[in-house]
This record gives C-alpha cells, sequence and structure tokens, in this order.
C-alpha cells in the first residue's frame, strides 16, 4: 500500500482490521476453542477486495521487474518515430491475462506470478486457468508446480474459415442427434434436427458473439489496448509467403453482411453501425428469432 502511494493513516486502519483477529467455530450449536486467524480476509469483509487488488497488483509488479526473458507482448517495436508498446498483463477484477511472445517468456510470467503472490498467501489454481494460443501452431502450455493449464479459445476473436465451420457443424449435429435420440439409420436432415432442436447452426452463435465483441470495441475509447489493436498495423515483422491467412476483420465484415443483408458493407459502414450501441443490439437480437444465439445484454 505504500509503494502505490497510500497515506500513512489509511495504511494503520487496514492493519487494524487484522492485528490480534481471533476466531471460533460453531458446530452443533458449540463453539470450538478461540483461534489467532494470522492469513486471509473474513467472508464478506468490505476491506478484502482492496486488500486482494493491492496484493495481486504489486505480485505483478515484481514480476514484470524480475522478468529476463521478455518484457511480455510486443504490440508495437519502437523507433525513432513510434515508441515501444509492450504490455505484459490484462486486469478484469479478480481476472488477469498474461501476454507474452514467445512460451518461454510466458512460462517465466507465470512462474514470478505465482512465486510473488504466495508472499500474500495468493495461489494461482491451475485447473481453473486457461491458455489461448494466437499463432499458427500452438507451443508448450504453461504449467504451475506440474499441472498443466488448460488451452482454450474464445469465440469472439476467432478468425474462422468455412472448413473449420464445417467440423463445428458436424460436433454440433452429432451432439444434438444424440440429445433428440435420433439414429443415423433414420435418414433425418440437419435442417430437420435443427427445426426439431428449436435452434440455430452453430455458425450463428460464433458470428453473433463476434459481433457482439466487435460492437463493444468499436465503442471503447481510442486509449485503450483492444480500440488500438481493432486498426493495428504492426511495423515489424515479416509475413509468410503465400497467401495471407484470413484475418479477423474478414470475418467480421462476413458477419454483418449475414445479419444486416447488405452484401457490399465495409469496414466504414459496419464501424458507424456499430457505434451506436441500441442499433448494434437490435440487429443482433433480430437474428435471435428461434434461439438465443447472442447474449442476453447484446
Amino acid at each position: 500500500m505504500r509503494h502505490y502511494g497510500l497515506p500513512e493513516k489509511y495504511v494503520r486502519i487496514f492493519q487494524s482490521f487484522f492485528r490480534g483477529t481471533r476466531s471460533a467455530v460453531r458446530m452443533k450449536g458449540e463453539l470450538t476453542d478461540w483461534f489467532d486467524v494470522n492469513s486471509g480476509t473474513g467472508q464478506g469483509d468490505i476491506q478484502g477486495p482492496p486488500v486482494f487488488n493491492f496484493c495481486l497488483n504489486f505480485a505483478t509488479f515484481l514480476a514484470e521487474t524480475n522478468k529476463t526473458i521478455s518484457k511480455g507482448a510486443v504490440l508495437q517495436k519502437g523507433n525513432m518515430k513510434v515508441e515501444e508498446k509492450v504490455i505484459l498483463d490484462t486486469d478484469y477484477a479478480d481476472d488477469m491475462a498474461i501476454l507474452d511472445n514467445s512460451g518461454e517468456g510466458l512460462q517465466e510470467s507465470t512462474d514470478l506470478l505465482a512465486h510473488y503472490s504466495s508472499y500474500a498467501g495468493l495461489k494461482i489454481n491451475a485447473k481453473k486457468t486457461q491458455c489461448m494460443a494466437v499463432s499458427k501452431c500452438a507451443s508448450q502450455r504453461p504449467f504451475i508446480r506440474g499441472d498443466c493449464i488448460e488451452l482454450s479459445v474464445g469465440a469472439e476473436v476467432w478468425n474462422t474459415t468455412k472448413k473449420q465451420m464445417k467440423r463445428f457443424e458436424v460436433f454440433h449435429q452429432t451432439s444434438l442427434r444424440r440429445i433428440l435420440r435420433i439414429k443415423w439409420f433414420y435418414h433425418v436432415s440437419n435442417e430437420e434436427v435443427l427445426r426439431s432442436a428449436g435452434i440455430k447452426p452453430v455458425e450463428t452463435f460464433i458470428s453473433a458473439a463476434r459481433l457482439r465483441w466487435y460492437g463493444h470495441v468499436v465503442r471503447m475509447p481510442d486509449y485503450r489496448i483492444p480500440k488500438f489493436l481493432l486498426n493495428w498495423k504492426p511495423n515489424h515483422g515479416k509475413r509468410s509467403r503465400g497467401r495471407p491467412r484470413k484475418d479477423w476483420k474478414s470475418c467480421v465484415l462476413e458477419d454483418a453482411a449475414t445479419f444486416t443483408g447488405v452484401k457490399d458493407i465495409n469496414n466504414i459502414k459496419t464501424e458507424a453501425l456499430a457505434a451506436n450501441r441500441l442499433q448494434w443490439r437490435n440487429m443482433l437480437r433480430r437474428q435471435r428469432d428461434v434461439c438465443d444465439a447472442g447474449h442476453s445484454n447484446d
């Protein structure tokens, strides 16, 4: 707390919450012996969230200060005209996403964060931790004390091809047929399965999630990292040989053309539509006439 410039008066107030704390447990109407509480905060204590944030932020600061393999994810290399832009983590409430350009750097950040968080009694739950690989091939997943972290991705940022969508729909159809007890020899078409289930193809879910996130990003202030990345053109690196890979914004344009019915829609028109939150929400909701393909707060 002193590191972040909190006045000494407030530091002493926080210390008084925990100094000399004693507790007892009620079991079958009787209290156990009283015992000292030397770590943690009580459930529902108002001082719990700020103490947690101070501890986590300071552990992240120490991890960032002591990194040697890398600084984090390099978004923009510095030169005479522009400054280097590096990001190590993004946080929301008690959730944290660690970013890096290499598996070794990500593992180093994970190790350092786990080490310095332990000073405050915080532990990383490997079962609740996931890893997203943004590359042509997934590298070694980071781990914590022998527990491998699950590899997962979010549909909002998928840049899918027709081949991938077809594989998703195959899995979707297989799951629905098992639920509805439709055997393969019944010769029921995929369209009939969807009508029986009252649901749309899985592509509708993915497209709605993508457009929902696009709308959020478009309406963000320009200084936010997601808004910076939306129109980001890297000034470093080298493109691989061959046809360029399908990017995320191309998928968004295809989704917007499907949802709006405008075939020649472009980035300018799509961004103008997304800037109007009410209009964007209504467009997504119109595509959910059969099922909740988007989100209740679209």
